[in-house]
């Protein structure tokens, strides 16, 4: 679980990703950043452009 990142668009998905104990990234293609948020996401983003390579490295340092 240690270098999983679940990358999920839907509340359902970022509180599965939860339930097993993974870190999560909602991206607000179909719903607010808020409803991810209040799902549980770890982090929100509106673009996976955003999150390069290296900004995903850093979630796991």
């Amino acid at each position: 679980h240690g270098d999983c990142l679940v990358i999920e668009d839907s509340p359902q998905g970022i509180m599965a990703g939860k339930k097993a104990g993974l870190k999560t990234l909602g991206v607000t293609n179909t719903v607010s950043a808020d409803e991810l948020r209040e799902a549980g996401a770890d982090w929100v983003t509106k673009n996976l452009d955003d999150w390069m390579p290296d900004s995903i490295r850093r979630v796991f340092v």
